[in-house]
């Protein structure tokens, strides 16, 4: 094999790793994205903004902002549009 290939297929092999890489990244990022404490202005701080039931304990302490039901159906509508 010339030199030029052996180049051709290294720069081919740092783009798939680096691609790769890349996508792995984009999906750790988008895990923690999905986990963050939510921030919404018209947020009381103890009923969903959704439906307005009062959201448990729990859920407050990791910063959601909707009961398990609205949550569940806003991450259904938010796959939809993907």
């Amino acid at each position: 094999m010339s030199d030029e290939r052996y180049l051709e297929v290294s720069e081919e092999l740092v783009e798939k790793i680096t691609a790769d890489s890349l996508a792995k990244v984009r999906a750790a990022a988008h895990a923690r994205e999905c986990d963050k404490p939510e921030y919404v202005e018209v947020f009381d701080g103890t009923h969903c903004i959704d439906c307005e039931i009062e959201i448990p304990e729990a859920r407050l302490a990791v910063g959601r902002v909707r009961c398990m039901d609205c949550q569940q159906h806003f991450e259904y509508i938010n796959r939809k549009r993907r």
